[in-house]
């Protein structure tokens, strides 16, 4: 689904991970009790959502949509996929330690408005969509309008830093 070019990737992880690296770097180092967010036999195939009771940013419903979209980002196969590894664990984390405005309002939004779009074009939650449906929106998004373009971005980042970063800050379960 994803088609990146490399020289792209670079850039952007450049540009946009340096903005979040800098915001991680005043988080605490404590995990303040993230829990665990997989489980197996979910929906149509997909892993299952354990919503955590100590959400730091997210509400429920905005938990299990970005826990769906990153798991879309990165799903599991022969390995973890985004929803074993913690990465909506990591993004509630990152989002209540973040200091800068104009990340986590702009991301909020992109929640709100990617929900909203679902419902109006397919007909549920972001959340409730099968795989398929889930992927043609966020292609849509991927290469959509400016505000759109930039959420998909920001999620990306996030899930790959959530997936492969330091468990330290709630994502990466059990280092794998």
């Amino acid at each position: 689904m994803i088609d990146f070019q490399r020289r792209q990737f670079i850039q952007r992880v450049g540009t946009l991970g340096i903005g979040t690296c800098l915001g991680l770097i005043q988080l605490d180092c404590k995990k303040s009790g993230l829990s665990v967010s997989s489980a197996q036999g979910g929906l149509n195939g997909k892993p299952g959502i354990i919503v955590p009771q100590n959400l730091k940013t997210l509400t429920s419903s905005e938990f299990r949509t970005v826990a769906e979209a990153a798991e879309r980002i990165l799903p599991r196969d022969e390995h973890p996929g985004a929803i074993d590894l913690g990465v909506a664990e990591y993004i509630d984390f990152a989002l209540a330690q973040a200091n800068e405005p104009n990340f986590k309002r702009p991301f909020m939004g992109g929640l709100q408005v990617l929900d909203r779009q679902a419902k109006s074009r397919m007909g549920a939650f972001f959340s409730e969509l099968v795989v398929e449906k889930q992927d043609q929106l966020l292609s849509l998004w991927q290469k959509g309008a400016s505000g759109e373009k930039r959420f998909f971005e920001t999620l990306f980042i996030m899930t790959l830093e959530g997936a492969f970063g330091d468990p330290t800050y709630g994502g990466n379960k059990k280092g794998k």
